[in-house]
């Protein structure tokens, strides 16, 4: 009887691990696919016109393009905007975004530099937003704007480039280095 038993459960032991082999074997997909660019670009230009006239232009070095999000990013980016024919404002960023659909721009650390006729001031910001169809600069975080003395920084800014106004927000703190 002992040995019928022991016969039985390997018999049953048997079975078990058939029964189990001819089944497929379920795998768990521990990579997670990253959706990959529909164009990839090295070294890069873009350029916005408007009635043949260039409004903005954009260096790259390296490009990606998903036309399903219409959305392209850029890294170690130089761009200069235009208000007519002279250079505006120069922008510098490792990494942006392009909204090719709405021809929106956000830098990431960026770097902004705005030609005031003789003069010249800084921005320094954490993320630097740029609406094509506003010609409105808006940044967030950490922000720094130089111009000659003084020294503005707070968390939010707008500037509209047309009419060189610009207002800062989020507890704006100015300094005014006196120089003798």
């Amino acid at each position: 009887m002992r040995i019928r038993k022991s016969y039985i459960s390997i018999l049953i032991v048997i079975v078990i691990i058939i029964f189990l082999s001819l089944q497929s074997p379920q795998i768990q997909q521990f990579i997670s696919k990253q959706p990959r660019p529909d164009f990839v670009f090295e070294t890069v230009t873009i350029t916005e016109l408007d009635s043949g006239t260039t409004t903005w232009t954009i260096d790259a070095t390296h490009a990606t393009v998903d036309k399903g999000t219409q959305l392209t990013e850029l890294k170690n980016v130089t761009g200069n905007f235009y208000l007519g024919p002279e250079q505006t404002v120069q922008l510098n960023s490792p990494i942006a975004y392009l909204n090719m659909e709405t021809s929106e721009l956000k830098l990431h650390k960026a770097l902004a530099t705005f030609n005031l006729g003789d003069d010249v001031a800084t921005l320094k910001a954490l993320y630097l937003n740029w609406s094509a169809h506003q010609k409105i600069l808006s940044g967030e975080g950490a922000i720094t704007l130089k111009k000659g003395s003084i020294e503005l920084t707070g968390n939010t800014l707008r500037a509209h480039i047309p009419s060189q106004k610009i207002t800062m927000t989020g507890s704006p703190t100015a300094v005014f280095h006196i120089y003798r």
